[in-house]
């Protein structure tokens, strides 16, 4: 076990039993980081706050945990904070990686989980170069990211920025998110996804969904209150649907897949 390692797991077992606020920091420097599981509930809010660069093996297969690098769980009141990195290490694996075409793929490893999340903020953080989706959160609510950067080249694959699934209340502000697959993409089950002053690229976007794969229609599919702006000189807004026949309620036309089949 590293040596950062075990002072972020000894720590956090520490910080959770407090009935005061807690903070634990990794101090500036690089460390390999194999796996860190931090997992409440807390008896008070905990602050991680990571100012130096936290770097997986570039053969995944040394991870502890295939799927995840640092997982947080079960949380209220968290603040992920410091300046630092999470750095993936991602190019091997990126030759490997088929996902985008192979759906019985290999698991590959996620930077940083966010399962069960209540009332928190991520920020000042960066995710760099990771194997696969760089932020996965699932069943947070009322979560915010910002000062938020996730940077990965043209040639990384499947390497999705920030997903969200079945969470409510989460909000991207103030972050830049470059990568080969999409800037954020949302999935199932998601209620008051807000994203603001995020500029994303080189990326494939913002998706909602991934719906209607391999030539199989979407029902019950409804589009409404949709507002998204464009600054820049590369407009105007346009959106792309397939497999799909929405119900669409105030939603611009430009942006309603209104002559998708």
């Amino acid at each position: 076990m590293s040596q950062v390692q075990h002072m972020v797991q000894s720590l956090s077992l520490i910080s959770c039993i407090s009935l005061a606020q807690s903070k634990a920091v990794v101090p500036s420097g690089t460390y390999m980081l194999i796996k860190a599981s931090f997992k409440g509930p807390c008896k008070a809010s905990i602050e991680i706050q990571v100012q130096g660069k936290l770097t997986a093996p570039t053969n995944g297969n040394k991870l502890i945990r295939l799927d995840t690098q640092v997982s947080f769980e079960h949380f209220n009141k968290l603040i992920v904070s410091g300046g630092g990195t999470f750095d993936g290490q991602g190019a091997l694996s990126w030759k490997k990686n088929d996902c985008n075409k192979n759906k019985d793929c290999k698991s590959i490893a996620i930077n940083m989980r966010f399962n069960f999340v209540t009332n928190s903020t991520i920020q000042d953080i960066t995710s760099l170069n990771n194997k696969n989706f760089h932020i996965n959160i699932l069943r947070c609510h009322n979560v915010t990211f910002q000062h938020f950067n996730v940077m990965a080249p043209r040639e990384s694959i499947n390497t999705d920025g920030i997903y969200i699934g079945r969470s409510t209340g989460i909000n991207i502000t103030d972050a830049h998110i470059g990568t080969r697959d999409d800037c954020v993409s949302i999935g199932d089950g998601n209620k008051e996804i807000t994203i603001t002053r995020v500029t994303c690229g080189p990326s494939h976007g913002i998706s909602v969904g991934s719906l209607g794969s391999s030539g199989i229609p979407c029902e019950k599919v409804e589009l409404a209150d949709i507002n998204l702006t464009y600054n820049g000189n590369k407009g105007p807004l346009t959106s792309q649907g397939s497999n799909v026949k929405p119900t669409i309620t105030r939603v611009p036309n430009a942006l309603a897949c209104a002559t998708s089949s």
